[in-house]
């Protein structure tokens, strides 16, 4: 029994050694990307009652509302839908005002694992830890004590990235146009739809408004076969609620955008000031502007 004891003991300080060491070496990607959501969230959930929420996926997580901290928080997540925002807000008692849907990548699924990773005692405690299952430890640990040790950053090969910026921007525009030429199987997108109105009704039933927005895109890539049609289907989809156009963000700016989708610095600063225009109200009720 004695002898179980100390295995077990052996074993959990072994292992908190693998996490510390673990935490030593360089994020991937993949792991700066799930943090900076799953914080996103998480600062959301404990802290944030501010009036004006923004719920979208990592084109809305371009637009810096840093200046706005107290009355509007922005829950732009890359890799994500809206629909996963929704389901942030759903998830405390704090009521806003106003959410804003971003209406791009609709087909994209709630991620409800990445919700509960936020809420969870890592999240809330230790915002920079990143968990990784025992199993990816083999490689990593050994990765990461080199590297420490060595006191020299992982190298890392960005795959398909252009040393022209200018031409790795062209290819990713003609990419995207390739792309969004093709219709969204019109199943995928009517359940969306289905999601989405659920979970609208349910804000609106607490008494939140709920207002959607075109986040602008490459001016080529707004005319495409997708994005019209899913931009058709939100207007039928709910003809109650306003919606505020890629055209009317876009007013007076010439968007130029980093790879067609996501918005360049100064798109950012021209598309926020349009952007204020519509829940500026908001915050001066709250007496913040």
């Amino acid at each position: 029994m004695k002898a179980s004891i100390v295995v077990a003991i052996v074993l959990i300080c072994f292992y908190g050694i693998l996490l510390s060491l673990f935490q030593l070496g360089p994020d991937t990607a993949t792991q700066r990307y799930w943090k900076k959501n799953r914080n996103t969230i998480s600062n959301y959930i404990q802290f944030s009652k501010v009036p004006v929420v923004f719920a979208g996926s990592s084109l809305t997580a371009t637009l810096d509302f840093s200046d706005e901290t107290e009355c509007v928080y922005n829950i732009g997540l890359i890799g994500e839908s809206a629909l996963t925002g929704l389901d942030v807000i759903q998830t405390i008692g704090h009521k806003p005002r106003v959410v804003y849907v971003e209406i791009n990548f609709p087909e994209r699924e709630s991620n409800t694992y990445l919700i509960s990773n936020a809420n969870g005692f890592l999240a809330k405690n230790f915002p920079q830890f990143i968990y990784t299952p025992p199993v990816n430890y083999a490689v990593s640990l050994l990765s990461s004590l080199y590297h420490f040790i060595k006191d020299a950053p992982l190298q890392t090969v960005d795959l398909g990235i252009d040393s022209d910026k200018e031409l790795a921007r062209t290819n990713e525009i003609a990419l995207q146009k390739e792309t969004l030429a093709e219709l969204m199987p019109s199943n995928v997108l009517a359940t969306k739809l289905s999601e989405f109105r659920a979970k609208i009704n349910d804000l609106e039933k607490k008494g939140i408004k709920v207002i959607f927005y075109e986040m602008p895109v490459y001016p080529e890539l707004s005319s495409s076969n997708q994005v019209m049609q899913v931009r058709r289907a939100f207007k039928e989809s709910f003809p109650d609620n306003n919606f505020i156009s890629s055209a009317e963000l876009a007013n007076g700016i010439s968007i130029k955008t980093v790879d067609g989708l996501h918005l360049n610095q100064d798109d950012v600063v021209g598309v926020l000031s349009n952007l204020k225009d519509f829940y500026r109200d908001e915050c001066r009720k709250e007496g913040y502007l």
